[in-house]
């Protein structure tokens, strides 16, 4: 599934100062991904329902809160 327009990212300000990590759970969307990498602005992720990679821009992501029952796909 691709990652949704910014309009669809409900809670995200732009400017906030979270700082987000490769390794960390964040949400694009209604979706949460792992982040895998990050260069330039830009975000390497990884559905963690579905294993699904995906690129997106930092300033569309933000850390997920407590997620309780979502893991990493297996890989």
């Amino acid at each position: 599934m691709p990652l949704r327009n910014a309009s669809d990212v409900s809670g995200h300000e732009p400017g906030c100062d979270q700082e987000i990590r490769a390794g960390d759970l964040v949400t694009a969307g209604r979706s949460h991904y792992e982040v895998l990498a990050i260069h330039v602005g830009k975000a390497w992720l990884r559905d963690v329902e579905t294993g699904a990679d995906h690129m997106a821009l930092l300033s569309r992501c933000r850390l997920a809160e407590a997620t309780q029952g979502l893991a990493p796909a297996s890989k």
